[in-house]
């Protein structure tokens, strides 16, 4: 993981690498947690696959903390959030999402079965025995 700063008012959270479900779960580990505690100087936290940006107010940090680095504080309170495997593994879920097949809501359904040469149950079969990782 590398934090480095973006500007005097925010920093990136960076978890280098390919796009794979466990970097984006981790990522989010670090914005449930900032957003659970709350902190009145982050302003804004916005995640994407491998990137955090967090945005903070500076000023009000130097005032009520009495730090002279908001960066240095900010890069400090991420290195120290647990995202180890035992708490990755404690936060990690699967959401169902309902699937129709056919009808008002797959009027292309029967088109797609003719052009794969499969019939609709093999489909659903194939459709359903995985799970799926979904991305931000």
């Amino acid at each position: 993981m590398k934090v480095y700063s973006q500007g005097d008012q925010a920093i990136v959270v960076s978890l280098k690498g390919a796009v794979t479900p466990t970097a984006t779960q981790r990522l989010l580990m670090i914005r449930n947690y900032l957003v659970a505690k709350n902190y009145p100087y982050i302003t804004e936290i916005v995640p994407t696959e491998t990137d955090m940006l967090i945005s903070y107010d500076a000023h009000m940090m130097m005032r009520h903390l009495k730090i002279a680095s908001p960066f240095l504080h900010m890069k400090s309170l991420i290195e120290h959030i647990d995202i180890s495997d035992a708490v990755f593994e404690k936060q990690q879920r699967c959401i169902k999402v309902p699937v129709e097949y056919g009808g008002i809501h797959g009027f292309h359904f029967d088109k797609i079965l003719a052009e794969l040469s499969m019939d609709a149950q093999t489909f659903i079969q194939l459709h359903t025995e995985s799970d799926y990782f979904v991305s931000m």
